[in-house]
């Protein structure tokens, strides 16, 4: 599992505790870092859960069977062209933290890159997507 933007690492955590062997979280900021290694800690998971400080473009080239994005539309507009290279035809690529009003834009964007959106889920202002992609 890779987890983008894992901010407090919980996503990670959670992939954990479902049963992911292994799971990389990544973050720009270093505090968010320290702050996920920490909860990654606290919740008894560091065999299986890793912190990387960095962008998706500071990952080797590996694929992952699932990956998560809960960060805002920008962000998950820039990393959508790159993401093709950490997944395979079998992985689910989870997209949350898109207001509303974004969906569109995202979903679109998606679509151009030749992800297909496989389910879509509406709660409050936000939407979240989980795509695949056809190789």
């Amino acid at each position: 599992v890779l987890d983008l933007g894992c901010g407090t690492g919980i996503l990670g955590i959670i992939a954990a505790k479902l049963g992911a062997r292994q799971v990389t979280c990544v973050d720009i900021d270093d505090a968010a870092c320290k702050t996920a290694q920490e909860n990654i800690e606290k919740n008894h998971v560091e065999k299986n859960v890793s912190v990387l400080q960095g962008e998706l473009t500071n990952l080797p080239h590996k694929q992952y069977d699932i990956v998560i994005i809960n960060i805002i539309a920008d962000v998950i507009l820039a990393l959508l062209p790159g993401l093709k290279q950490y997944i395979g035809s079998h992985s689910a690529v989870l997209l949350s933290g898109i207001i509303r009003e974004r969906k569109q834009e995202v979903f679109s964007a998606a679509i151009q890159q030749g992800y297909r959106v496989i389910r879509e889920i509406n709660e409050g202002e936000w939407v979240a997507l989980q795509l695949c992609i056809d190789f």
